[in-house]
């Protein structure tokens, strides 16, 4: 996935997507968010059911379990504020306007960032959803981790002699 971010391959293959079915006369008006949400995230959902299958059925203790839901409702939370920032401004759903037309936040924007409110919202909830995403993957790995131990007590290494 970091590759993923880093090289920005979901957000090309959502582009290149949205033109194929344009040419092909496909306006896809009935999803008003990134085009690559269409493509990639039945993938990624059915990648993450079968991780946490996996992960549920290995790890018994109560409280990393927990942290495994934590995790699920932290990406959740991450793609809900991305689906978001891929809507229109005039979007009904688009809450960075709503926050924009019924706050006093242009003047502070402009005074702080040199920007108008609506792109200081959307620069935060980018820098929100990154960090939020990202502490979901460290919940994974510190339950992974917190696994080894029972994992090598049951690995035996032998060294000749």
């Amino acid at each position: 996935m970091a590759i993923d971010d880093g090289a920005q391959i979901h957000e090309r293959f959502g582009s290149a997507f949205k033109k194929t079915m344009q040419q092909a006369g496909n306006t896809l008006d009935f999803f008003p968010s990134y085009t690559w949400q269409i493509v990639f995230l039945p993938v990624f959902v059915g990648l993450g059911i079968f991780t946490y299958y996996f992960l549920w059925n290995q790890v018994k203790e109560h409280s990393n379990r927990i942290l495994l839901l934590v995790s699920i409702f932290c990406f959740g939370i991450a793609v809900g504020l991305d689906f978001i920032e891929g809507l229109d401004p005039d979007h009904p759903l688009n809450i960075y306007t709503w926050i924009e037309d019924n706050t006093d936040l242009e003047y502070w924007t402009q005074q702080r960032f040199d920007e108008d409110a609506y792109k200081t919202l959307r620069h935060f909830s980018k820098s929100l959803e990154e960090a939020i995403e990202m502490f979901a993957h460290t919940l994974i790995w510190f339950v992974v981790l917190r696994q080894i131990p029972t994992l090598i007590s049951s690995i035996k290494i032998v060294f000749p002699t």
